[in-house]
């Protein structure tokens, strides 16, 4: 089974395909870190999130940045 991670920002959407949840997983921490401002407001990061399987951020309320996976 291969897996699929999604995410958007809203303005476009990409999607990458792993061989394992674990890789698809470790991408998706790796790409919320990288999208989280450092002045991450305590309001936006309270209502953000990063699971096993999805993660939504929000981006000081000027954007949303949105990861899923799923098994393919």
């Amino acid at each position: 089974m291969k897996y699929v991670l999604i995410f958007s920002d809203g303005e476009s959407i990409e999607a990458e395909t792993c061989e394992t949840r674990k890789e698809a997983h470790e991408k998706m921490v790796k790409s919320y870190e990288k999208y989280y401002p450092e002045d991450q407001n305590e309001t936006w990061a309270d209502m953000s999130y990063l699971g096993e399987e999805s993660a939504l951020l929000y981006l000081n309320g000027d954007g949303t940045c949105c990861w899923s996976i799923y098994a393919v």
